[in-house]
């Protein structure tokens, strides 16, 4: 993607300059500069295979070295990310959890 380059946002779904952030694992991720979600865009990544018990156990480097055990300590992290959210984020608006892994940020 050319910087500058408009398309539909899958989000807010207006005409949007994507604005090139950084490459993950050869993959470009890239923010709307209208609404400010950011995605990547690229073929051959298979999230079912890579995001297997293999990530959540310590099987990738760049993953989690036992997701359940940590559970303590992301909810803390979380409850952290909530209350620093509710101070930015109008009361009442909505947010979209993509994600959410075991879920622990929707409870």
């Amino acid at each position: 993607m050319l910087t500058g380059e408009r398309e539909i946002c899958p989000c807010c779904t207006r005409p949007a300059e994507q604005e090139p952030l950084y490459v993950v694992n050869g993959y470009l991720i890239t923010r709307c500069r209208t609404c400010g979600v950011g995605r990547s865009r690229g073929t051959g990544f298979d999230a079912n295979t890579y995001y297997g018990e293999a990530y959540f156990k310590g099987g990738h480097n760049d993953g989690y070295f036992d997701y359940e055990k940590s559970e303590p300590v992301l909810r803390a992290e979380l409850k952290r990310l909530a209350r620093d959210l509710a101070t930015v984020v109008p009361y009442g608006a909505r947010l979209l959890e993509v994600g959410c892994a075991y879920g622990y940020r929707l409870d």
